[in-house]
């Protein structure tokens, strides 16, 4: 079984569980004329106020997204038919199934009284030492720049290396091969 599979058959189960929350709407950012440069998400709304973050900065899905949903703030449905879009590979359902994927987890935590811990900006990197190598599948800004004043060394997965900010400390690579001579990979 395929782990978009089990995304779909969890996904739906919850949905089920949840009462088949309805989506209240979407959020999309404005596309610009150059998009190399942007790290961007939309959301999936429910009608109970969970939210589901969704990666729209992949090629063209963010203008593809925009021409299926040019008002995506009415958009109306409900969460179990977004997830369908896991069993599809057309790009723009499968970001939409992971919106719908997140929100759905939102929305279970928010029922369930799940308060997250409070976390500062090294969670996750406290294992970390200057020198070491860390790598990063796909360029994220922000976590690159927590690794860097660390004074750790960065390799980067990315499939559009020109995206990076130079740095003395970052490289790209687009070899996943390469992510083998890592401490840890993010």
């Amino acid at each position: 079984m395929a782990l978009n599979d089990d995304y779909l058959r969890i996904g739906t189960q919850v949905a089920r569980q949840l009462g088949g929350p309805a989506v209240s709407g979407l959020y999309l950012p404005s596309p610009v004329a150059d998009e190399t440069y942007r790290d961007e998400f939309g959301f999936v709304f429910l009608d109970d106020g969970s939210v589901g973050p969704f990666y729209v900065s992949l090629g063209e899905l963010l203008r593809r997204l925009w021409r299926r949903h040019p008002c995506p703030a009415d958009f109306r449905g409900d969460a179990a038919s977004l997830l369908q879009g896991f069993a599809g590979s057309e790009t723009v359902q499968r970001a939409l199934a992971v919106g719908a994927y997140n929100a759905l987890s939102a929305s279970l935590y928010r029922r369930a009284g799940f308060e997250p811990p409070e976390r500062d900006r090294t969670a996750g990197l406290g294992d970390t030492a200057p020198g070491d190598l860390i790598g990063m599948v796909g360029y994220f800004s922000p976590l690159l720049e927590r690794l860097t004043a660390r004074d750790c060394r960065v390799l980067v997965l990315e499939k559009s290396p020109q995206r990076i900010t130079p740095h003395p400390a970052v490289s790209a690579t687009t070899d996943p091969r390469d992510l083998g001579a890592c401490r840890q990979v993010l």
